[in-house]
């Protein structure tokens, strides 16, 4: 009779625990609370800085919202993304910004500020544009009379043999000479055009026409003055070239294509001098 009840008690515990085991197959772990993610604090603060003037330093950190000081522009070589802030603003008369955002991008525009609060330094560069008859000079000629021959639109880092030759073709009516000076100040711009007037005669059909024509050649100049006293030289003329450049040397830069049956080439001759560091003044627009 106890082994009866004792197998019938063993039958009933394995049955319960099959059913509990088979229920706890269905059971559905509870699903964590989700942890709400925490934006970062926006803080604000005033930087200060003591070197340049808040409309240049305005244009500088936001070339499409302020308008840039006359003649000076930022190449978009050097421009550099400003860090994502919620806002920014000058503060009247003072040189100074109050901005808002996270410490990580108040930091990289304290840094950014820094960088470009230094003093004005400037270049005195000394521009001739030079139009001279094809057959008068030509590249075979200028290889022999220069210290480099560059690919590109540079043909020539000037040497005195060239310059003298190029005083002489004037002389003698072979080259005209046509000069210009600019004060660019570091790291900004300047655009210098030369135009002629041109007239053409044409023929169409059975009349003959008269044309008033205008040609004109630009470069723009954009140098960066580097710490061991040379100086990278944008140049923008019909293509872009960089030449690293000391004070007082001078380059021959191609001015355009020019068709060959025009009888003239056409150069620019640029010589940068240095410069006293300046205080520019302008009112934020």
């Amino acid at each position: 009779m106890k082994r009866c009840v004792l197998v019938i008690f063993l039958f009933c515990a394995a049955a319960h625990a099959a059913e509990a085991k088979s229920v706890d197959k269905n059971v559905i772990a509870p699903i964590p609370e989700l942890v709400p993610l925490l934006k970062p604090e926006i803080k604000s603060k005033i930087f200060v800085w003591r070197w340049i003037e808040p409309a240049l330093m305005a244009h500088w950190l936001d070339p499409e919202k302020y308008v840039a000081p006359e003649g000076m522009n930022v190449p978009a070589l050097l421009r550099v993304m400003p860090p994502k802030l919620e806002s920014w603003k000058t503060l009247a008369g003072q040189k100074a910004i109050e901005a808002r955002g996270t410490s990580e991008a108040l930091q990289e525009f304290r840094q950014l500020i820094a960088y470009f609060d230094q003093p004005l330094k400037s270049v005195d560069m000394g521009i001739a544009f030079y139009k001279v008859r094809r057959y008068a000079l030509d590249k075979r000629t200028l290889s022999s009379w220069t210290a480099q021959m560059p690919s590109g639109p540079i043909m020539a880092y000037g040497t005195p043999k060239l310059l003298d030759r190029l005083q002489s073709l004037v002389r003698e009516g072979w080259a005209a000479k046509f000069d210009f000076s600019q004060r660019i100040i570091n790291n900004a711009s300047a655009t210098i055009e030369w135009k002629e007037g041109r007239r053409l005669i044409t023929r169409y059909g059975s009349s003959i026409f008269n044309l008033n024509l205008t040609a004109s050649y630009k470069i723009t100049l954009a140098p960066t003055i580097n710490y061991d006293g040379t100086m990278t030289l944008l140049m923008r003329t019909q293509n872009d070239s960089v030449a690293v450049t000391r004070y007082g040397d001078s380059l021959l830069v191609e001015a355009g294509a020019t068709p060959k049956t025009d009888a003239y080439h056409y150069f620019w001759l640029l010589t940068p001098r240095r410069a006293p560091l300046e205080k520019l003044g302008v009112p934020l627009k």
